[in-house]
């Protein structure tokens, strides 16, 4: 088998999307899908530096994981989630979502900039304009802007489509590989605080769309 990271890694995002639906061969066997692939993202610059090569000529603070979906219908059109899902004690936060229309070249925010931790970002495959952001919001304390999110407009508004309370964000969302209508998404009650960490309660919770993310039902045992 072919070394998935070392494919994943390098500077042919495009690759991801070619195989149909969004997923390289090798990354297809090894059950990585395309949403794995990172952008770091380093403090105080207005553009992105990615494994696909960019890079940037202002200053590195410090540099963050995140998120990055490639949209297979247009490989032009790349999605970034800024903040780090996995909330540890030095966990840094992000200012919403970025988009490129030009490979990668350029990057302009397209909201959910109160949604600090973004933990998974998807493209239907059919349509570079529909996408889905898993948002588990601030690590530190309670807000709104967290849950899963879905814009039907290339990221110009965002409707917040499954949510459960101020306490409980988005952690991942994917698309069934077989229909893009079927979507499947887990909802994470966490808390980050300094002397300690609060992972789970009444508010997580794994939940089935079947419209493409409009509508949501959750999965019980």
């Amino acid at each position: 088998m072919k070394n998935c990271s070392k494919e994943c890694s390098g500077d042919r995002l495009d690759r991801f999307a070619a195989d149909a639906p969004w997923q390289s061969k090798a990354c297809r066997a090894s059950q990585t899908p395309i949403i794995s692939a990172r952008l770091r993202v380093e403090s105080g610059k207005r553009s992105m530096a990615a494994q696909t090569g960019l890079r940037s000529s202002t200053n590195n603070r410090f540099r963050q994981s995140v998120p990055i979906a490639v949209a297979p219908s247009d490989h032009n059109v790349i999605y970034a989630g800024t903040g780090e899902a996995a909330i540890r004690g030095n966990t840094t936060y992000g200012t919403g979502v970025f988009k490129s229309i030009d490979g990668g070249k350029t990057w302009e925010n397209v909201g959910l900039k109160d949604s600090r931790q973004i933990g998974a970002v998807i493209v239907d495959p059919r349509n570079e304009n529909v996408v889905l952001v898993a948002a588990l919001g601030h690590a530190f304390g309670p807000n709104q802007e967290r849950g899963i999110f879905r814009t039907a407009d290339g990221g110009k508004t965002w409707t917040k489509v499954l949510s459960k309370d101020e306490n409980t964000g988005g952690i991942d969302v994917v698309f069934d590989p077989h229909n893009p209508n079927i979507v499947f998404a887990s909802l994470w009650q966490a808390r980050r605080q300094p002397w300690f960490f609060s992972s789970g309660g009444p508010g997580s919770g794994l939940y089935r769309s079947e419209d493409n993310g409009v509508t949501w039902k959750r999965l019980g045992g």
